[in-house]
């Protein structure tokens, strides 16, 4: 049983109500994060919550950096949330944004 649709998680024999903050540099520390770039990161971000039980609480950008406040369910290990977060705005970043690729 698992019922994340609230304030409070319910997860089989546990509660959870963690959140975490994730800080997400750029390659270089080039200052890439322009607006499209920004849009399609927060796009990607929100529909974790549906997937992989990752619910972003508040997303925040820098020239070179990204702030995510998330929470998650415990069966993810903090490691294991930055590297699906890193893979798959990635994918969508260079997929829709081409020029991207060449800037780094």
């Amino acid at each position: 049983m698992v019922d994340i649709e609230g304030d409070i998680w319910y997860w089989y024999h546990n509660i959870s109500e963690c959140y975490y903050h994730i800080q997400l540099t750029v390659k270089y520390r080039k200052a890439l994060l322009d607006k499209e770039v920004q849009e399609v990161t927060v796009e990607t971000i929100k529909g974790f919550k549906e997937r992989y039980a990752i619910e972003p609480s508040t997303i925040g950008f820098d020239q070179n950096d990204i702030h995510v406040l998330c929470r998650f369910l415990p069966k993810y290990s903090g490691g294991q949330v930055i590297r699906i977060i890193k893979r798959v705005t990635g994918q969508q970043i260079f997929e829709r944004v081409p020029s991207i690729k060449r800037a780094l």
